[in-house]
């Protein structure tokens, strides 16, 4: 796939306001150009995959569980510190107290094993998606990609939505002491992305860290941080996969992004708004006539055969001069479509645009239909300077 119109507008854009190419390296610029892919990809799909992850929220229930193993753990924390802790509930224990907070921490291990169980399941079934991007950013390859892959990938929106639940319940429903500690949480909870695939795997991985850090620390909760990094591994696993599906998308982006940050950033060049507005129309052309070629290919390769197919070299074969004339009728014996017809005119009509005065340098294509509408003719013309 290449660039398109909105990735350009938005590549001049991130030149102009944000941080410059030239001040982030070649990981950078991939990991970015890959957000930015995936981001418009899932974008119409917003708020379906959000319910998912929503549903993954909802999944579990953290809140019946958390007071089931308090007093247990109470019991061993006093036995182990020989500090009488009396315990029922999380409400119970003052996390300003070093042996209360391993209370907690112990406590917690039984339902960490619960979600981490349920969301390595939906990782596994979010890895049966063999490629993450489609064919082409057509909606027709759109839809049949997320045709054939939806399960896979309302599966690993589930799976992170089961990481988003509990951390609302770490700061929401438990008074884990205030400050940082709530804010931690809150604020990875809060910076959920739009569900895009290599997002939302970048995500869990971040959340799997901050919940880790937090209860890591605490020796007796090691074994639940222990869940979490398993969590991580499979969240980076399915992200290594997207990446790879989307190497192309991710080189193109990084060269247009070095491209386009040269040019606004050459030292003797003023960019005025004006002179952006030219490059950008400048370059949407260019993606343009790239498009149109493709569409003029693809359609007369699958609709159509040659009738004959004439070629002259008016100066010689070496001369570089080349005239070509090619017949072309539909495969169905069916008249040339006017929506065929006009598409090969817009393409001749833009490609002498994008060539300006010296388009016949690099050859141009003109295209007419005969009387009974049953042959198109395409008729090539390309001379050489001199």
């Amino acid at each position: 796939m290449k660039i398109t119109k909105r990735q350009l507008r938005k590549i001049i854009t991130e030149e102009i306001t944000g941080t410059s190419a030239q001040l982030m390296t070649d990981e950078q610029l991939l990991e970015e150009g890959l957000l930015d892919f995936l981001g418009g990809l899932f974008k119409k799909m917003t708020g379906a995959l959000k319910k998912v992850v929503d549903a993954g929220v909802k999944a579990l229930n953290p809140g019946k569980e958390a007071n089931t193993h308090v007093a247990k753990a109470a019991e061993k924390i006093s036995k182990k510190y020989d500090e009488k802790i009396e315990a029922e509930t999380i409400g119970d224990l003052d996390l300003e107290n070093e042996n209360h907070h391993r209370v907690l921490g112990m406590s917690q291990i039984p339902y960490s094993k619960v979600v981490s169980a349920e969301a390595l399941d939906l990782f596994k079934q979010a890895d049966a998606v063999k490629d993450w991007t489609p064919k082409s950013d057509s909606e027709e390859d759109n839809e049949a990609w997320m045709d054939e892959n939806e399960e896979g990938i309302t599966a690993l929106m589930k799976a992170a939505g089961t990481v988003l639940g509990m951390l609302r319940y770490y700061y929401d429903e438990i008074d884990l002491g205030g400050g940082e500690r709530i804010s931690q949480f809150q604020k990875a909870a809060d910076s959920f992305p739009d569900p895009d695939p290599a997002a939302v795997c970048k995500w869990t991985m971040d959340a799997c860290e901050d919940i880790v850090g937090f209860f890591g620390s605490i020796p007796e909760a090691k074994p639940m941080a222990k869940e979490y990094v398993k969590i991580y591994k499979a969240a980076e696993a399915i992200g290594k996969k997207v990446a790879a599906s989307a190497k192309e998308q991710q080189k193109e982006w990084a060269m247009a992004r070095r491209a386009v940050g040269e040019i606004l950033n050459e030292d003797k060049m003023k960019i005025t708004k004006s002179k952006v507005r030219s490059l950008i129309k400048e370059a949407v052309l260019k993606e343009s006539m790239q498009a149109l070629r493709q569409q003029r290919a693809d359609l007369l390769k699958s609709q159509y055969e040659e009738v004959s197919s004439n070629t002259s070299y008016p100066y010689g074969r070496y001369r570089g001069d080349v005239r070509r004339t090619t017949v072309y009728k539909r495969m169905d014996g069916q008249p040339v479509p006017d929506a065929d017809f006009e598409l090969l005119k817009n393409h001749d009509k833009q490609e002498r645009i994008e060539g300006g005065s010296m388009a016949a340098l690099g050859g141009i294509n003109t295209t007419t239909v005969s009387d009974d509408g049953l042959t198109m003719t395409v008729k090539y013309y390309r001379h050489t300077a001199g």
